[in-house]
């Protein structure tokens, strides 16, 4: 495993733990992560994984969309309530 597999496994790390403490971050690393992922797998000739992770760098984004739709909610709410 080369340097850069390194990285990418440390960045995928990191969102773990930040998707455990609810941080829309996570998203963002998950981002950087699942297309470096798809990347690196298709330049070894997984093409299925490579696919795989494309389809989560989608859904990752597709998160990051609803989460800061969800926050503009809540924000829009408690802004009336006051």
């Amino acid at each position: 495993m080369n340097i850069f597999m390194w990285v990418v496994t440390a960045i995928s790390l990191v969102a773990v733990i930040l998707n455990i403490k609810k941080k829309i971050a996570c998203f963002y690393l998950f981002a950087v992560a699942n297309m470096a992922w798809a990347i690196i797998d298709y330049r070894e000739g997984l093409i299925a994984q490579s696919v795989l992770f494309a389809i989560y760098f989608v859904l990752s984004i597709y998160g990051l969309y609803e989460w800061r739709k969800d926050k503009k909610n809540k924000d829009a709410k408690e802004a009336k309530e006051i």
